[in-house]
């Protein structure tokens, strides 16, 4: 049975997706005369539902996965993933259900079925939620069937699904705005420190086109920043960008990033914000403020994210219902002084 067969059977019964979902899963609160429409239409197209969303729900484990994609680093070495779990420890805290973190230790097989899917065949959660969507992730057979057939599934990143349940601090949006206000100060030379996945690079990578035909001037490079030698790959791009191509704004992707290149400018004669300017993202509450010279960011709410996803998904596991709920949540900017006008960098570098 082709993966699309739900949608062919919501088309004819004249209802939603969701609709021929409940129906499936034998929710309360249908009109019996959809209940009848979307029994007519599975007849109709032989549609069997598949045990691999409905009949796992049936068996109790309670115990919720927590899934973590490979980032290239520990997860305990992520601010983001930390306050992430704190939101979500929050949520079901107090709940009868325990969390069991699954993560990935390499992403080097695109095609190879991640773990969690292995969590769900063999019965030992009773829900999941996958932190860091991608467009490999989106795509994945599995998990579209999953969504599609009702499985407790809750997602952090963009919606994919009409049916799905996510939480999402819209990347593009806050990474445009970084742009803008570094090019609104006269910077025209902007280096992009990002972490290590594929997912936030190619992101990214569809800003910088976009902003590049807005504004014909900017140079934006990009630096991929994994555990591996990440001191000697941050060193040595601001060296390059700061002392031979005379760069003037820094973005990091997180705080423990902006505090290497605190340390490297200190390190050099550079000035905050008077040579060079920068701009981080914190994932917990005023982290920028801790540092010296204090650091404006983008405040990414995780903590509030991981809260949301919990109660979304402790929601679904009570009720037995999918709410197929997407929430946006703002990112705030913190201006604390760290962004300047641009000026030229002069060749302070000492070898």
């Amino acid at each position: 049975m082709k993966n699309n067969s739900i949608r062919e059977v919501a088309k004819r019964a004249g209802v939603s997706i969701a609709t021929v979902s409940r129906v499936i899963n034998q929710s309360a609160n249908v009109d019996p005369m959809k209940v009848e429409a979307v029994k007519e239409a599975m007849e109709y197209y032989k549609y069997v539902p598949n045990q691999f969303g409905r009949g796992l729900v049936k068996q109790k484990t309670e115990m919720i996965g927590v899934y973590f994609s490979y980032s290239g680093r520990s997860l305990f070495d992520n601010t983001f993933y930390l306050e992430l779990l704190r939101g979500i420890d929050k949520a079901v805290s107090g709940e009868k259900y325990s969390l069991l973190l699954i993560n990935e230790n390499s992403d080097d097989d695109e095609k190879k079925q991640p773990k969690y899917i292995e969590y769900i065949y063999q019965h030992r959660i009773d829900g999941i939620l996958l932190n860091g969507m991608s467009e490999e992730m989106a795509k994945r057979g599995e998990l579209i069937q999953l969504i599609e057939e009702g499985y407790p599934v809750v997602y952090i990143g963009k919606q994919i699904h009409e049916l799905g349940m996510n939480v999402y601090a819209q990347y593009e949006v806050y990474m445009k705005q970084m742009i803008e206000k570094f090019y609104k100060n006269g910077h025209r030379s902007i280096l992009v420190f990002l972490e290590d996945k594929k997912r936030n690079l190619h992101l990214f990578e569809k800003i910088c086109v976009q902003c590049r035909k807005e504004y014909g001037d900017i140079r934006i490079q990009t630096v991929a920043v994994g555990t591996k030698g990440q001191k000697e790959v941050i060193q040595n791009r601001l060296k390059e960008f700061i002392f031979r191509n005379h760069g003037s704004a820094v973005f990091t992707y997180d705080m423990d990033c902006a505090f290497a290149v605190i340390n490297f400018c200190g390190q050099n004669g550079i000035k905050i914000p008077a040579d060079i300017s920068l701009i981080s993202v914190e994932h917990k509450m005023n982290y920028g403020a801790d540092l010296y010279p204090q650091v404006s960011s983008f405040y990414v709410p995780a903590k509030e994210m991981g809260y949301q996803a919990g109660k979304m998904l402790i929601e679904c596991l009570k009720n037995g219902e999918y709410c197929g709920l997407s929430v946006k949540f703002e990112t705030v900017y913190k201006e604390r002084g760290s962004l300047g006008a641009a000026r030229t960098v002069l060749n302070k570098y000492k070898n």
